[in-house]
């Protein structure tokens, strides 16, 4: 489990947990002494588990998910990982390093760690919320504006 020495908040666990569905509720994730690692818990497709974990709060390999009263431990200590297994798949949060605009309509975001996988995107330019936008990769973004970029300070940063 990285970091070592427990994870930057916000940061993203995926347990895969089979048996698992969206219409399971009382789902909440614990570290081997129950307590809760998670700021939000959801299950977003059959069999996994998405956790946005804590601040410092994921510090040993082994977690525990508890779906109505039923715990799977999962992790480096799990005999049967067929059962239950995590992984950590975001330890740093999206940073924009540029931005630029590229028609009347859109504009272009380069960053850092921005989630290529599982996630939907939404971006903020100006105080004005982007109708759509496309994760091209881990550096690159693009954000369109039905009615047209907005009109900002130089300096502003969209908010990822």
């Amino acid at each position: 489990m990285q970091p070592s020495k427990g994870s930057s908040g916000g940061s993203i666990v995926v347990a895969k947990v089979i048996g698992v569905g969206k219409s399971d509720s009382g789902i909440s994730v614990t570290d081997s002494k129950g307590a809760t690692l998670c700021t939000k818990v959801e299950v977003f497709k059959f069999n996994h588990v998405r956790c946005t974990v804590k601040e410092g709060a994921f510090t040993s390999g082994t977690a525990k998910v508890i779906v109505n009263s039923k715990t799977y431990t999962c992790g480096a200590t799990t005999t049967d990982v067929s059962k239950c297994a995590y992984e950590q798949t975001a330890t740093a949060f999206p940073a924009v390093t540029a931005v630029t605009k590229s028609a009347t309509k859109t504009i272009t975001v380069a960053g850092t760690d921005f989630f290529t996988k599982l996630y939907t995107a939404s971006l903020t330019y100006g105080d004005v919320k982007a109708d759509s936008v496309t994760i091209s990769s881990a550096t690159s973004l693009i954000a369109t504006f039905s009615k047209g970029v907005p009109i900002v300070k130089e300096s502003t940063i969209p908010s990822v």
